[in-house]
């Protein structure tokens, strides 16, 4: 599936469109590599350039992006030009499954932390789901998101996640993630990490709920006047 937006910041500047695609793996209930309740998103952002033939003349920016899909191996000669501007690994998760923090436990550590946060005896926390506008049996993790340096700061990460969270929502009451980069290793280290990670993400709309986690009501329209405000909608 392909749900393209343009950044406001790109409209002027580099013609194009931001590219997401979602892909997950389907295995039989008795071959799955996990335990059950939850499910892996890999969500690819490419920026579609429209190139013009009828100029001769590329400027700085143009040549990068020639540049980046050559080295990708990309047909150049294309009327449109994909480059890939990033990448986020995105967990659908089942709050009513019994198995879900095994679930998340088995994957990696980090998505450990988020459910020993967001769970309580395996259940959604009880302050958490109070608190929420959202229903829904299913909830979105964010576990991280990837930028290509020549693409930072044009707010791509917001936009291709968004996108993703755009098209999972159905039937989510919530998304969450860890706003701490990967590498921080000391107190100071993660606390600085935490308060320019939290700033990014909250002009997608999530909010501080506990330790390093946010979260995102999906059942208000905080989400999509972000998403408007990033000019997705």
């Amino acid at each position: 599936m392909r749900i393209a937006g343009v950044p406001n910041d790109l409209r002027n500047s580099l013609p194009g469109e931001l590219v997401v695609t979602l892909s997950t793996e389907l295995r039989r209930a008795n071959a799955e590599a996990y335990p059950p309740g939850a499910r892996d998103y890999t969500a690819e952002f490419h920026f579609h350039w429209r190139r013009d033939f009828e100029s001769d003349n590329l400027d700085k920016a143009e040549k990068t992006i020639l540049a980046l899909a050559k080295q990708a191996g990309v047909d150049v000669g294309d009327d449109v030009v994909p480059v890939r501007a990033g990448y986020a690994h995105i967990v659908v998760v089942d709050l009513l499954d019994n198995s879900l923090y095994d679930a998340l436990d088995a994957r990696e550590a980090d998505l450990e932390y988020l459910a020993s946060v967001l769970l309580t005896d395996n259940e959604i926390d009880e302050e958490l789901d109070s608190s929420l506008a959202g229903i829904g049996t299913y909830a979105i993790l964010v576990n991280s998101v990837y930028v290509e340096p020549p693409w930072r700061g044009r707010a791509f990460g917001l936009l291709g996640t968004g996108l993703a969270l755009a098209e999972l929502r159905r039937g989510c009451s919530f998304a969450a993630l860890d706003a701490v980069e990967p590498g921080a290793t000391d107190d100071a280290e993660r606390a600085r990490s935490h308060q320019r990670l939290r700033q990014y993400w909250q002009r997608l709309g999530f909010s501080p709920f506990r330790d390093r986690v946010l979260t995102l009501d999906l059942g208000t329209t905080q989400f999509d006047e972000a998403m408007r405000e990033l000019g997705a909608i």
